[in-house]
């Protein structure tokens, strides 16, 4: 049974609770009614208040402990979300993006934030193209293949817009909003063929060498400042795409009873568990390095400089500028990194000859890094758990187009 009030305290709401300190002030708290005896969070602190600010508070809170509280709750927070068939695309997009996107786990996992900030630039542009003013509802599957056919100037880029309308649509289906997701029925567009060339060109006609991989990487490296040389040397020895040099950081270096490591959660293949969390020994024997470096602890010690930023991957700009697209002033960001081995491989002069829509970009260092540690011994398997990836046939993918592969004839 509850203690018996005094008389003082007869019509003080039910939960509140005083008790007189050693110095004679009072103190008041508030006994949860929903959780049991003995529960350390049963006993809630009102502290030195005055009686009117307890009896306050707690019949508040009463009243949010009463039978029924939690089915008000859930059907007022409904109500003020409510989305009905009169739903913009605009409303719905700015629902869409600001509630559902950051909520949503792939195993566990969050949206990465380069993977929002791409999710609502195009999204943005959805909004643009449908005209955002109009009802969600009212969107006929001839209006969505139109805007599919003129914004989409290449198959990938049409293939990504449909996949985001696919899963927007798939949204307003759950939310009753529309019958049928739309955009699911509207055929993707076939890819392209591939039109990048590797680093590595074998040569086009018998005998010919093609452009060396070693003399093709220092090349363009010579032609790079220093923080895109620091990101070419860390995408091919390491393995790792632009997003985790981009995004590498010094203290990602731990010193390990077996040596010293570099610790990468690569951001892409995250979901799929323990294959994209890789512990690298910075022992790690480099295929190729312009600085002259022997392993990849060598690497990252050659990017340091006099710049205090925590990125290995950075630029002291001209003027400082803050940007949603970097974490630090002087880190660069992921276009700056483009376009920086852009101009340099440019400036190399050795792709010369092809169109600028066929020469390789930075993500092929990648390939040529795959390449380059299959000639030193290492084993699909081990070029694959530097990678990060799940699966080996994506790492073969990145083995193949180096070289001319011999027919033998049986013996």
């Amino acid at each position: 049974m509850a203690r018996k009030r005094s008389d003082k305290r007869r019509n003080w709401p039910k939960n509140l609770y005083v008790t007189r300190r050693k110095d004679g002030r009072l103190y008041y708290y508030y006994l949860r009614p929903d959780l049991e005896k003995g529960d350390p969070d049963r006993t809630q602190i009102f502290g030195y208040v005055t009686e009117r600010e307890a009896i306050d508070a707690a019949e508040q809170l009463n009243r949010v402990f009463a039978r029924g509280a939690q089915l008000v709750e859930t059907v007022l927070r409904k109500s003020s979300k409510r989305v009905d068939e009169y739903t913009t695309v605009a409303d719905y997009v700015d629902r869409f993006t600001s509630e559902v996107l950051p909520a949503r786990r792939v195993k566990g996992q969050p949206l990465s934030s380069y993977t929002l900030r791409e999710y609502n630039r195009l999204y943005k542009n959805i909004v643009a193209g449908l005209n955002g003013k109009r009802r969600l509802s009212a969107v006929t599957q001839s209006q969505l293949a139109q805007f599919l056919q003129e914004i989409g100037t290449t198959p990938e880029v049409y293939n990504k817009y449909r996949t985001r309308l696919v899963d927007l649509w798939a949204e307003a289906v759950s939310d009753g909003i529309v019958a049928e997701n739309l955009p699911a029925r509207i055929r993707p567009a076939s890819a392209a063929a591939k039109r990048r060339q590797r680093l590595t060109l074998p040569g086009t006609r018998p005998g010919e060498t093609g452009i060396d991989p070693v003399e093709a990487y220092l090349a363009i490296w010579n032609q790079a400042d220093n923080a895109i040389r620091c990101a070419m040397e860390l995408s091919v020895n390491a393995l790792q795409r632009r997003h985790e040099v981009w995004r590498w950081r010094y203290d990602w270096s731990r010193d390990d009873e077996d040596g010293r490591h570099v610790y990468v959660a690569i951001s892409k293949t995250r979901k799929h568990g323990v294959g994209s969390y890789v512990r690298i020994p910075e022992a790690l024997p480099v295929v190729v390095s312009g600085f002259g470096a022997r392993t990849l602890g060598e690497v990252i010690e050659a990017c340091r400089d006099d710049v205090l930023c925590p990125y290995l991957v950075h630029r002291r700009p001209k003027r400082v500028r803050r940007s949603s697209e970097r974490e630090h002033p002087f880190q660069l960001t992921l276009q700056q990194i483009s376009k920086g081995f852009a101009e340099a491989l440019d400036k190399s002069g050795l792709y010369a000859h092809l169109s600028p829509a066929e020469r390789p970009t930075f993500h092929e260092l990648l390939a040529l890094g795959e390449h380059l540690r299959q000639t030193q011994g290492w084993s699909v398997h081990a070029i694959q758990v530097l990678r990060g990836h799940s699966q080996e046939r994506t790492t073969r993918l990145y083995l193949d187009g180096h070289e001319w592969s011999t027919v033998k004839i049986p013996v």
